[in-house]
């Protein structure tokens, strides 16, 4: 059988996998030794997940995987305002997973979210450019202006925060069209459904019309 994998690496990501007619087979949150603190990726969880997925022992190589789809992970896109040992941890997975999956002779697809989402007419979710809460550079004369200033700053902050959720939600939403039934919460005490999980789902989809 053949199985194809969607990936969305982020920190908080998640790995799905479906068959080649396009069935959900399951799904897990990416390994990680903790959340907070020092080099969180869980190498060894990481292989391990592979394996599990892919059918094969640890002295073997031959797997069920058909193809491999990971988002393309580029330096500052999307992270906000988030800080640098952060962004620099999150390349640092994802170049663990390339690692991994080429040392296991796994197809990769590196795919661009822009390539996905159009694949899946999903909204592009507006992000800040070059890691700053505007899109925009502000004029001397508003800098100038402190008080106008702070709360043009905060309406810029809220429109990109709404465009944002509204990619994601749009994510989801495909997701529940493609894949019905299929709880997209990341555990049962969560309320909402996880937009990387409903991503990785789109992603494995989007491995298997390639292949």
């Amino acid at each position: 059988m053949k199985v194809f994998v969607g990936h969305d690496p982020g920190k908080e990501g998640w790995v799905s996998w479906i068959d080649q007619d396009g069935n959900y087979l399951g799904s897990a949150q990416q390994p990680l030794l903790s959340k907070t603190k020092g080099d969180t990726y869980d190498r060894y969880g990481m292989v391990g997940l592979v394996r599990e997925i892919g059918g094969f022992g640890w002295g073997e190589k031959r797997s069920n995987i058909a193809a491999w789809t990971i988002e393309e992970q580029q330096p500052g896109a999307g992270v906000g305002t988030a800080s640098a040992k952060s962004i620099g941890m999150q390349q640092r997975g994802y170049g663990y997973w390339l690692g991994i999956l080429a040392a296991l002779e796994i197809t990769l697809f590196e795919v661009r979210p822009q390539a996905w989402r159009k694949h899946h007419g999903v909204t592009q979710p507006r992000y800040p450019k070059e890691a700053q809460p505007f899109d925009k550079k502000p004029t001397k004369r508003e800098k100038d202006k402190l008080e106008k200033w702070k709360a043009w700053e905060k309406r810029e902050r809220q429109r990109l925060d709404r465009q944002r959720k509204e990619g994601l939600a749009g994510a989801v939403k495909r997701a529940q069209q493609l894949f019905p039934g299929v709880d997209l919460r990341r555990n049962e005490k969560c309320k909402v459904p996880s937009p990387d999980k409903a991503i990785s789902l789109l992603l494995a989809d989007y491995g298997r019309s390639r292949g």
